[in-house]
């Protein structure tokens, strides 16, 4: 019995030894560790603190923990360890303690602590301190935001696309208000879709395969501005291509279409003020020729008229002179018209009715015109009078009817004049009138409108020359004169015609008001 009972005692002692040894470990190893772990039992007392959990809290064994870490007089909202007694989960929280100007983060977790029958009998709860990551999780969310807001908030539009499945289309994967803005899409309807389907515009233009040579290489690419055309808009673009390092592509693109219209624009405006220029330089030309050349055929028409007088009716030279004054009469006759395109033409205004003045004058366009042409009329009812030359009107009338018949020329064809009024805004006058830019309102208009040849771009450029011509030479200053006319009157000219399609001519002057006593004065020299 003396040796059992000393092999039980041995035994018991090695037992002990050894628990206690176990124990020395653990709690060697709990001090080790740099979370604090506390161990509580079922009615929230403290019964175990490991060296970092006292350092963060404090020496608490034996009390209450809410009353030793919050204050309270019962258990706290939503405390991890009670929930871990109720369900035996592991439940997990984040705490904030202000400590002074400073703010701690603490992430608990507890779990149940069980006997061998599975009851819970203390729960066991681990602190550690995240401040460190809280408040990089801080910096990273402000970063974000930062660059959410500057992404958003970009001129430029801002793809991102991933490479597709199929190899050669890619996924849209977020685009910014810029793009949404300039494609007339929403975010939220086109992410995950194909860029190939939303926006085939982009195929032809070379930009996938940019977009695939950056994908393969890496090497960010720029392509210039160039014109897009789709069912969204027509828009001047220039694209920056480059590769994220989740292998995601970027589209920079910045609508250019603004800026191309102001370039356009301006070179509209430089070719207006040449072709002002042009007019004022020939303008000025045509009324210094004329007017040194009337002022030579006044002295030879009168010194021909002396010597008709002082001649007897049988003189055989009669003929002679009678064809000098014939000849200078046609001569004055051009000198005319150059003045009338100088705009230094004599006028003498009065209120007139364009639908009376084609009716009175129907016999002599009549004869200005081919037998083979069937001229027409359509006059506009309640037509709003003008106040112009009459003699100056007759004039523009008769030269675009010579002009309209010689487009047609030996051929069988048709020649409509007609009437009428509208009101323009300057939007219109803009795009249609010429470079002096009349002021918006009401206007009565004439049309001349032919079947014959048609004009190309470069003869319309030049129908108001002076001495152009596409008919023999010697010809070409009666729609020169048109021009000075109908400039004399503040009205403006559209012409419409295509090569073999015939030719359409407006001419625009404004109209008086019923009523209105005092019309703009018509001036005599817009050129000079």
């Amino acid at each position: 019995m003396t040796a059992t009972q000393d092999t039980e005692n041995s035994e018991l002692t090695n037992a002990l030894l050894a628990v206690n040894a176990a124990s020395e470990l653990a709690g060697t190893l709990l001090a080790a560790v740099g979370d604090g772990i506390s161990i509580q039992d079922k009615n929230f007392i403290i019964l175990y603190q490991n060296r970092a959990h006292i350092s963060m809290m404090g020496n608490h064994a034996g009390e209450l923990c809410y009353q030793a870490y919050e204050k309270k007089d019962a258990v706290c909202p939503g405390c991890p360890m009670a929930r871990s007694f109720v369900d035996g989960k592991i439940h997990t929280s984040e705490r904030e303690v202000a400590q002074g100007d400073l703010l701690r983060y603490f992430e608990i977790t507890a779990s149940p602590l069980q006997d061998k029958a599975g009851n819970i009998s203390a729960g066991i709860e681990i602190v550690r301190e995240i401040t460190v990551r809280k408040e990089a999780e801080k910096k990273l969310c402000q970063q974000e935001k930062r660059y959410r807001e500057l992404f958003s908030h970009m001129k430029s539009g801002v793809i991102v696309c991933r490479a597709g499945t199929c190899g050669d289309d890619f996924l849209l994967v977020d685009l910014n208000e810029g793009a949404e803005r300039y494609e007339k899409v929403k975010k939220e309807e086109v992410i995950g879709r194909s860029v190939r389907v939303l926006f085939p515009s982009l195929a032809p233009s070379g930009l996938f395969s940019v977009m695939h040579r950056v994908c393969e290489t890496g090497i960010a690419q720029h392509q210039p501005a160039a014109f897009f055309a789709d069912h969204h808009a027509s828009r001047w673009k220039q694209y920056y291509v480059y590769k994220l390092d989740t292998d995601e592509i970027v589209v920079i693109y910045d609508d250019l279409t603004k800026e191309k219209e102001a370039e356009e624009e301006k070179k509209k405006l430089a070719l207006q003020i040449q072709h002002v220029q042009k007019l004022e330089s020939l303008g000025v030309l045509a009324g210094g020729i004329a007017h040194d050349f009337n002022n030579l055929l006044m002295a030879i028409m009168g010194n021909a008229d002396l010597a008709l007088l002082a001649l007897p009716d049988s003189s055989p030279v009669r003929g002679n002179i009678l064809g000098i004054m014939k000849a200078s009469n046609r001569a004055a006759d051009l000198c005319k018209q150059m003045l009338a395109y100088a705009g230094k033409g004599q006028f003498k205004p009065n209120r007139i009715d364009l639908n009376e003045l084609i009716r009175d004058m129907d016999h002599l366009l009549q004869i200005s015109v081919s037998k083979k042409i069937r001229l027409s009329y359509h006059f506009a009812e309640k037509l709003p009078a003008i106040h112009a030359d009459e003699s100056q009107l007759g004039q523009v009338l008769i030269n675009l009817l010579i002009n309209a018949s010689e487009a047609i020329g030996g051929m069988t064809g048709d020649i409509t004049i007609a009437t009428g009024s509208a009101r323009y805004d300057r939007d219109f006058l803009d795009r249609n009138s010429l470079p002096e830019h009349p002021s918006p309102g009401l206007y009565t208009f004439l049309a001349i409108t032919d079947t014959g040849c048609g004009m190309d771009e470069e003869t319309k450029a030049k129908l108001f020359d002076p001495f152009f011509t596409t008919k023999f030479p010697g010809r070409g200053l009666g729609m020169s004169a048109v021009m000075g006319i109908v400039r004399g009157h503040w009205g403006f000219i559209t012409i419409q015609s295509e090569p073999g399609r015939g030719t359409t001519i407006k001419v625009y002057f404004p109209a008086v008001p019923e009523g209105k006593k005092r019309p703009r004065k018509i001036i005599q020299n817009r050129l000079g």
